[in-house]
């Protein structure tokens, strides 16, 4: 059961460092400011890694915060899939299909 645990964990702090990330994104809003035609593009990310700092640790955080809940969500998947199987075939031989 401790497996299930770990998949939203990795998910939850996938989420919790994303949400830091956005929270050290002050330095994003003045990218921004200066450019508002591009939202998230990547002339955004590097004009604000270009001002060093808090900056960079935001966009690597982010990055890094979506992979670990990407992961999380991928291993979530996987284990609802290998767990169903035996369900479904119990309901296919319960059937006579």
């Amino acid at each position: 059961m401790e497996i299930w645990l770990m998949a939203f964990a990795i998910f939850a702090m996938g989420m919790l460092v994303m949400f830091l990330a956005l929270i050290l994104f002050g330095e994003y809003r003045k990218a921004f400011m200066a450019n508002p035609m591009a939202v998230m593009t990547l002339d955004v990310f590097l004009a604000v890694m270009h001002r060093g700092g808090p900056a960079f640790l935001a966009v690597v955080a982010l990055f890094g915060g979506a992979m670990l809940a990407a992961s999380g969500v991928i291993l979530l998947a996987f284990l609802l899939l290998y767990e169903t199987a035996p369900l479904w075939r119990a309901i296919r031989l319960s059937l006579g299909i």
